[in-house]
């Protein structure tokens, strides 16, 4: 299903890249497959994009607690659950 999702992200990236939820599709994408700076690098895209994206914080989270860097994870995490209270 990787491959489905990989077509998928990236088709929906060609028709509608000025939406952060594009970008966030890809950055799943390769958080699935542990290519983790990737994914790291497309989240953070998500969240300049749409500062308020919660979801995108949380995966920028995921993203570093995959490589163990804590302070980083707890950060974005608190930046996601400071979107979601606004």
């Amino acid at each position: 299903m990787s491959n489905d999702l990989f077509m998928a992200a990236h088709r929906f990236v060609e028709r509608h890249s000025r939406f952060a939820v594009a970008w966030y599709a890809v950055a799943v994408y390769y958080f699935l497959i542990e290519n983790y700076s990737d994914a790291k690098r497309y989240f953070s895209k998500c969240v300049l994009m749409d500062p308020v994206f919660g979801e995108a914080w949380i995966g920028y989270g995921h993203t570093f607690m995959a490589v163990s860097k804590f302070d980083q994870a707890i950060e974005a995490y608190g930046s996601a659950s400071q979107k979601a209270q606004k």
